[in-house]
């Protein structure tokens, strides 16, 4: 029992003592006061019996405080402790998240650069199957005009051919007419001799007009027999006046390549024949669009 719990008891009973006294007091100024008195004292001791077992229950509630409030104290501190591990957690955790939250930032930059570079990547590629669709109309073009050039190079080839037969069928008569030449030629000097104005007269050319007529080349055909080229297609045909027998110069900006000869004309091309005799001396070969030109007398 502490001091503050016997203190009260002492009050309690000083209390109670006092009362008592003066309750002896009026009982013995009036009548019956000893019947009085025993039941009054019987009442006094019930009533201070009551006191007692008060005291002590409130005592008693007063430990059951106490500790109630040491439990209370610890689980506080305990409680107080607690808060400040979660206060350090949370700071933790709130540097976490900062730091996530400018990953993220970072990454969503990264994310935004790389929708850009694919956009941009998308808008090549879109550029870049316009233009293979746009070659790949070209190339079916050409693949069009190179089966329309392999035909003529064939329908050349054949001419060609009969061409060579022909031609050395012509280079007999040429032989006989070369003997018929040389007679003539004694004819003629002796006219000049004799007649010198009939001579004129005979011999004399007029001068004709000409023009220059200028294509370039667009195939080139190679002869399976010799590896070498020996036909090419010029853009240039019978709608410039072109005939067969007319003779062509091939070059390549300012170097001369060879001399070729008309042999199957098109209204809009001719076939050539390359002389063999006629190779620049550097090797140079024909090659698709160099210039060639000729000039034509008619």
């Amino acid at each position: 029992m502490n001091t503050a719990t016997k203190v009260l008891t002492i009050l309690n009973l000083i209390l109670a003592v006092t009362f008592l006294v003066s309750a002896m007091m009026l009982y013995a100024v009036g009548e019956n006061w000893k019947r009085r008195w025993v039941m009054d004292t019987n009442k006094l001791v019930g009533q201070n019996k009551t006191l007692k077992d008060e005291v002590k229950k409130e005592s008693l509630d007063r430990a059951i405080a106490e500790a109630a409030l040491a439990s209370s104290t610890q689980q506080i501190q305990s409680l107080s402790a607690e808060n400040d591990r979660l206060l350090s957690d949370n700071k933790t955790k709130e540097e976490e998240l900062a730091a996530k939250e400018l990953t993220i930032a970072q990454q969503n930059d990264r994310i935004l650069a790389q929708n850009e570079r694919i956009t941009d990547l998308e808008e090549s590629l879109r550029l870049a199957r316009k233009r293979a669709s746009e070659l790949n109309h070209i190339a079916q073009v050409a693949r069009a005009v190179a089966f329309q050039l392999n035909v003529k190079l064939s329908e050349v080839e054949d001419d060609v051919n009969n061409l060579h037969t022909d031609l050395t069928k012509a280079n007999e008569s040429i032989h006989k007419m070369e003997a018929s030449m040389e007679r003539k030629d004694a004819q003629l000097a002796l006219v000049k001799r004799d007649y010198p104005e009939v001579h004129r007269y005979i011999t004399g050319d007029e001068v004709k007009d000409s023009r220059v007529i200028t294509g370039v080349v667009a195939a080139v055909r190679i002869d399976p027999a010799t590896n070498e080229q020996h036909l090419v297609m010029l853009t240039v045909g019978g709608d410039e006046k072109v005939q067969e027998g007319t003779e062509f110069v091939i070059y390549r900006g300012d170097k001369y390549v060879v001399k070729v000869r008309a042999q199957k004309v098109f209204p809009d091309m001719v076939a050539c024949v390359i002389d063999p005799k006629s190779w620049n001396k550097e090797g140079l070969k024909v090659e698709l669009a160099d210039a060639a030109q000729n000039r034509l007398f008619y």
